[in-house]
């Protein structure tokens, strides 16, 4: 073969070899971008998630003392209720009988 077309060929092969690198590091490239944007969408999730939990814990907290003070009423109320029978009974024994009356 002509020396001259040795030289073509080893170009070629070298362009060609060149062309295969470029093309792994953009294949590289794309999958650190991918990479990247994965990490920013996870860390956002991430975020909302923690925010999510906060909101959360913060209902169940007013949940809890939501019940607290419904318990609160329900005992004031029994207190009052076992008041009122108290003092019913108390009224029943001064008032005046009525068979006494008639």
């Amino acid at each position: 073969p002509h020396p001259f077309l040795l030289f073509e060929t080893e170009i070629g092969e070298i362009r060609e070899r060149e062309r295969e690198r470029e093309k792994r590091q953009g294949v590289a490239f794309e999958k650190v971008m991918d990479t990247s944007l994965e990490l920013a969408q996870l860390r956002q999730d991430l975020l909302l998630l923690e925010h999510v939990l906060q909101l959360e814990k913060e209902r169940r907290i007013q949940a809890e003392r939501q019940a607290e003070a419904e318990k609160q009423v329900c005992l004031q109320l029994q207190l009052l209720l076992t008041r009122e029978k108290k003092l019913r009974k108390a009224a029943g024994m001064l008032a005046p009988s009525p068979r006494a009356r008639h």
